[in-house]
């Protein structure tokens, strides 16, 4: 995190008569160090952050605040979240620090951040029992199910409302959660569905400030949408419309399905969002966006695989050349031993690699870690029969071959043909047989 002394006491001699709120607050240290400064960082804006000196003990920060805003603010080694009002003129902090951690934060007035902690631990246990219901929820009650969590959903958000009037939380995060709850129970679940954004408001101007707008998109994109083709394509367009009413939400829009896409290996619906980019590029002059569609372009389904060259475990390098060119299909693995989800998937792998070895298929495992100590241990355990590479410490300027495929989680699953084509740049598990069989023909 940046520190700019200088520019911070520029800054209040520029802005003591605007907009702002006043930061004033003291430490009581029991063990450890006095914190030199204490440091503040939009969490809705990109731009440098503000830090005050800690003297004798007290530091005093202005903050330039037009709407209601989300700060993180680094008190030593410790953070805490501050929600930011133009209504909250002076805000007291008294930070109790024990051992060179913060023990306590008492903020006065405090409901502005009170109220958004509340909403927000509300908001996600909610979305974690709607994620629930929709990977679990099978038969006749799932609309009567689906009903009754959206009633729980919306007393919830009235007794946030109720018990914070007049917050940012109770006046727009509660307002632009709101369910839509049909009257007709048959249709909860559409209603709710093609509802979902019915609320948000696109122009406000602290729309984002906080990740909720974020954690609704990526939501969708994970457990709500419906699954056809179709359906994908017609979300991100009514959503880009939709957003389009602001330039800034417009841009974040984008980058808040491109990595919502990529996190939850959409590669399909990531194909339609690079469409819709080239559509409007000119319109998203964003050079972050662009910069990571240039990345995915060149690995999406069609194009050429990359080639990868890393050392065995006898310290040989091999290449993916090597197995591509010999092999009627290869599945170039990213994966790692300390990585869950695939210890699990491992099994699995192994049983197509089994099956299908003899017919043409092959297996290249790019292993990410830096340190060999797990790695090998894993594969003298395990005894994975394919060609093992480690990543290894990367190279200074070169991208490291996760950079090149874009790999947001492991395991990642690259299915590659014989010519040399990404077939699938996510190949899921539960059809990576269909797809083994597909590329053997």
């Amino acid at each position: 995190m940046r520190i700019f002394f200088a520019a911070l006491f520029a800054s209040v001699t520029s802005i003591a008569s605007g907009e702002g709120v006043h930061i004033h607050g003291r430490f009581n240290v029991n063990g450890g160090n006095m914190p030199p400064v204490v440091v503040m960082h939009n969490a809705g804006e990109d731009g440098n952050d503000l830090s005050a000196v800690v003297k004798d003990g007290s530091f005093s920060i202005h903050v330039p605040v037009a709407a209601p805003a989300l700060y993180n603010v680094r008190l030593g080694r410790s953070s805490y979240e501050l929600m930011l009002s133009p209504r909250d003129k002076d805000i007291s902090i008294e930070v109790a620090v024990k051992d060179d951690q913060v023990a306590d934060v008492k903020v006065t007035p405090d409901a502005e951040s009170e109220a958004y902690k509340r909403f927000y631990a509300m908001m996600k246990l909610n979305d974690s029992k709607m994620e629930k219901h929709f990977r679990q929820c099978e038969g006749a009650g799932c609309e009567q199910d689906m009903h009754d969590l959206l009633l729980d959903y919306r007393d919830d958000l009235n007794d946030i409302r109720k018990r914070y009037p007049g917050t940012y939380a109770a006046d727009v995060l509660c307002a632009m959660r709101m369910p839509a709850i049909a009257t007709d129970i048959s249709h909860t679940t559409a209603e709710y569905r093609a509802r979902y954004f019915d609320s948000v408001p696109i122009t406000h101007p602290s729309l984002l400030a906080t990740p909720v707008y974020h954690d609704m998109i990526v939501n969708y994109i994970d457990f709500m949408l419906e699954g056809t083709l179709n359906s994908e394509e017609a979300f991100i367009r009514d959503l880009m419309t939709r957003a389009k009413a602001d330039s800034k939400v417009y841009n974040k829009t984008a980058l808040s399905l491109f990595d919502g896409l990529l996190w939850h290996s959409r590669e399909k619906m990531l194909a339609m969002l690079i469409r819709y980019y080239d559509e409007n590029e000119a319109a998203l002059n964003n050079p972050v966006l662009a910069a990571k569609i240039h990345n995915i372009r060149t690995v999406m389904p069609g194009n050429n695989y990359k080639d990868i060259a890393k050392p065995d475990t006898g310290g040989v390098v091999r290449s993916l050349k090597d197995i591509v060119q010999r092999s009627k299909c290869t599945l170039l693995l990213f994966w790692s031993p300390g990585c869950s989800h695939c210890t699990e998937e491992m099994p699995q792998i192994q049983t197509m690699y089994e099956k299908y070895h003899s017919k043409g298929f092959d297996i290249y495992a790019y292993c990410m870690d830096m340190s060999p100590q797990h790695w090998r241990s894993y594969l003298r355990e395990h005894a994975l029969p394919w060609t093992n590479v480690l990543a290894g410490f990367p190279e200074e300027g070169k991208p490291t071959a996760g950079n090149d495929y874009a790999i947001s989680s492991t395991p990642t699953l690259v299915l590659i043909d014989q010519k040399g084509t990404i077939l699938h740049r996510v190949a899921p598990k539960n059809k990576l047989e269909k797809y083994i069989q597909e590329a053997l023909k």
